[in-house]
């Protein structure tokens, strides 16, 4: 669900596309709630692939992890192949976690967030392609 919303999100803002600090500051209302909700819902599949898919992927492939630190469930994922890397999830999980602070930087820094998010919907969604072929779905 938090990937449709994203994709339906990104398809709306796709004029603004890439965002710089100008058209972000200049955006009207309804793509302000456009971004609102990509933010939203990039966050949220982030975080739900990384705290529940996850440790139910391991689960069902009777992977001992339950314990374990995330990152040794990472690395078992990559050696899986479901992660391209565990370095880029990482920067996924960045991207989520500058959205959930808001910091002092301008336009332009939110900007290059922003872009990186949109890009990282499309990477969240091939991941969780590779979960269901995991989990044989």
């Amino acid at each position: 669900m938090h990937l449709l919303h994203a994709r339906h999100a990104l398809k709306s803002m796709e004029a603004h596309l890439p965002l710089d600090g100008q058209k972000l500051a200049n955006l009207d209302l309804e793509s302000i709630q456009d971004v609102d909700q990509l933010v939203l819902r990039y966050s949220k599949l982030q975080d739900s692939m990384g705290s529940k898919l996850f440790p139910a992927l391991l689960k069902v492939l009777m992977e001992p992890l339950e314990d374990s630190p995330m990152m040794d469930k990472l690395n078992k994922l990559e050696k899986l192949g479901v992660l391209p890397s565990v370095q880029r999830w990482q920067e996924l999980r960045e991207i989520r976690n500058k959205f959930a602070h808001d910091y002092p930087e301008g336009d332009e820094m939110k900007a290059v967030v922003l872009n990186a998010a949109c890009a990282g919907v499309e990477e969240l969604a091939e991941v969780l392609d590779r979960v269901g072929k995991a989990g044989g779905v």
